[in-house]
Order: C-alpha cells, then structure tokens, then sequence
C-alpha cells in the first residue's frame, strides 16, 4: 500500500511538474534577420527562453549581399532608403561615422554587432532550415508547436516550443507577372526578377527594360542608364518620387515628428505640397501622374531617378502589352527592341513550414511585428526597442486568443 501511494505521489509530481513546465514560454524564433534578432534580443532581455534558427551561416537576412542561403535580394550598390536614424534599434543605435544612407555592408556588420552587443549568437543555430511548424494541443485548451528543423550537415528533428515568432522575411520569393504577357514564352532577349540582379555590369552595351516605380526598379534603371545602350522605364500606374534629402536633411526626419500625429490628410497635403516646392510635376519628367495622394500608397525613395530622367538617360514607357520576338509592345502602341526585360513585380508573402490552413487559423495579416506568437496568449514585445527595421522582414503574427503587457 504504502508503495502505490508512493507510485501515486511521484506520478501525481510528475504531473505538476509537465504542467508547470508547460506553462514556462519556450519560443522558437524563425530568422535572424532584422526582425528575427531585435525579437531574439528582447525575448533575452525578460529571461524567456528561446532558440532561434537561420537557415544561413551568417545574420543579415536580406542584408547579406550574396547570403549563402540563396535568398538575399540585394545587390551589389544597395543602401537603404530610410535615414540611419530612423532605421536604427531604439535599443542600439548605429554608429555615428555611418552615413545618412548606409549601404548593405555596413547594415550587415551592424546586425553582427547588435547580436554580439547583446550577446545571444550562441543562441541562432546557423545554416538550419525550419521544415514545417504545426500546431499541437496540450489537452488543457491550449495549443503548442512542434517545430521540424533540418541543420544543413545534420538530420531532421522536431522541438516543442509554447510560442513561435515567424521572421523569415517577406523579398526572397519573387513574383513574376500573372498572367504571363502574350509572347514572353517566345521573346528572343532575355528576362529576370529584380531579385536576382546583382551589378550593372550584367546590363552593359544593352537595350534594357525595367518593369516597375518601386524603390528597386528606380535604382536598376537610374544604373542601367549609365552602362545600357538605352534604358526603358515601364509602369502600370504612377508612384510619388520623394527625394532622400530635403533642404539637406534626409526625407524621413524632416516629416517626422509632431507631423506624425497629425490626421493623415493633413499629413498627405504636407508631404504632397513639398514634393510639388522640391521636385515639381512628375509629369513634367515624362511619369504618370500618380492616381492618388502621398502616404496612400507606398512612395518611392530615390534622389537619381528625376535627373537621369531629366538628361533623357531614361525613357517612361507605359505598361507592357506583348512581346513580339525581340520586340516589346505597350499599351500606346510604340514598340522598342529589348535586349533584356528585369521584372521589378514585387515578391510572394510566402511561409513555406506553414500549412494554408494554418494561416486561416491562426495569420493576422496586419499588425505584422512586435509580438510573440502563442497559441495560448501573444506576448506584447516592447514596441520602442523593436522597431522594425528597414520595414520588409517585419515578423509575421500568428492571432491569439489572449494578450498581455
């Protein structure tokens, strides 16, 4: 008797202590990009355990120019199209000698000095790729994850974790145009995504048509413009051009401040009057005439693209209608040959360890940073320290049923 009140007791411990450790949050941090490392770095800060994976050798994400993971969109003369200031960790600001705009390399180095600063790479399991990540009950309505990861040189494993922050980042799987334009499948030039152009040199001696207004199709052209026979600018719609300085400030302080709170209409008119007082009609260079006001679509960030356009480097086309052999169409009618066409179309918001069905659970697609993911309950990260940087490998939210501070 007295052994199964014993074998009792030390199952009924057992118990609470699973149960206990099953309430202490485990998170799982997918990424270490610039979202993955500040989440990695305040999850540090309040003591809560976590593991975070990146498929590559190296920190960066994005930022990494030629990452051994095969994602990074960045080429070779990147720099970022938000002040230094702006774009910098509340927690660990950049170093001063950075300039205004800094290019790739140094946000990369930044990125390693954040993580060394705060000293958690012992933390980032390196060139380890999450294969899937699904949910599992707990029996007591709560929900856990089982998340499956494949080292590079290793084979597969599952970890359970109460939480899991999704930072894998939003520019590495490319979007083409769909449908395709009638006659690409038999264009004699060649055609690539943004996302795998690299230096100017590749465009060289060329007749060169860029697809799109972005922040990526403006640097490619203006580039393009110096080494490239000739260079086409085509676009489906109009985009506000808004320069990196203003009165010799970069763009993003001179409009921020009080002006923020402000309502946005008046915002939009503010930035609307000092775009017409500092670079004029867009018209005036040969663009379209954007079909709604600044803040309400994202602008494009570029100092170059009116002057190239202004010296002629650069020829505005309207939307591509077919391709006819080594000739492309527009919807006007011209025609021009092309040598190469690079899409700048954008990227797929892709989760490639998530089931759809997972997203229409559980995916909020707005409010995609500053939380930790759990089924149970989402922990509010701090919003100052987490800043997301550079904007587009905010981390994605998983919605919960509760929150707390």
């Amino acid at each position: 008797m007295e052994d199964m009140a014993a074998d009792k007791a030390s199952e009924a411990g057992q118990t609470a202590t699973l149960d206990r450790d099953s309430r202490e949050p485990r998170v799982c941090v997918i990424g270490a990009g610039s979202s993955g490392i500040t989440a990695c770095q305040k999850l540090l800060e309040r003591r809560v355990d976590f593991d975070c994976y990146e498929m590559s050798t190296e920190t960066g994400g994005i930022w990494r120019y030629q990452n051994d993971s095969g994602r990074s969109a960045a080429y070779r003369s990147l720099h970022i199209n938000t002040s230094r200031q702006m774009m910098a960790y509340a927690a660990y600001p950049m170093p001063d000698d950075y300039p205004d705009y800094p290019d790739h390399f140094q946000i990369a180095a930044y990125f390693d000095d954040f993580v060394d600063h705060f000293g958690f790479r012992d933390r980032i399991q390196f060139a380890t790729e999450v294969i899937s990540v699904k949910p599992v009950s707990t029996g007591d309505s709560s929900t856990q994850w089982e998340v499956t990861v494949k080292p590079r040189d290793g084979e597969e494993r599952t970890e359970t974790y109460t939480d899991v922050i999704v930072a894998n980042g939003h520019h590495w799987n490319p979007r083409w145009p769909e449908p395709a334009f009638p006659g690409s499948d038999t264009f004699t030039g060649e055609q690539i995504h943004a996302h795998y152009y690299r230096e100017p040199s590749e465009l060289a001696g060329k007749r060169v048509l860029v697809l799109g207004i972005g922040n990526s199709a403006t640097d490619i052209s203006v580039e393009s413009s110096r080494v490239a026979e000739a260079t086409f600018l085509a676009m489906r719609r109009g985009a506000w051009i808004v320069p990196k300085y203003i009165a010799g400030v970069p763009t993003d302080r001179v409009t921020a401040g009080p002006l923020t709170r402000a309502p946005l209409f008046i915002q939009s008119f503010v930035l609307w009057l000092t775009l017409r007082l500092t670079v004029g009609k867009l018209t005036d260079y040969g663009l379209p005439k954007p079909d709604h006001m600044p803040l309400h679509a994202h602008p494009t960030v570029s100092s170059d693209l009116i002057t190239r356009l202004g010296h002629g480097d650069i020829t505005v086309k309207p939307n591509i209608d077919h391709f006819d052999e080594d000739n492309v169409v527009f919807e006007d009618g011209s025609s021009e040959k092309i040598d190469i066409v690079v899409y700048c179309t954008g990227y797929q918001i892709t989760f490639p360890f998530l089931d759809d069905e997972i997203l229409r659970r559980f995916a909020e697609p707005r409010r995609q940073h500053r939380r930790a993911v759990s089924g149970g309950q989402c922990v509010r990260l701090n919003h100052e320290a987490q800043r997301p940087v550079g904007g587009p490998s905010s981390p994605t939210v998983l919605r919960c049923p509760l929150e707390r501070a």
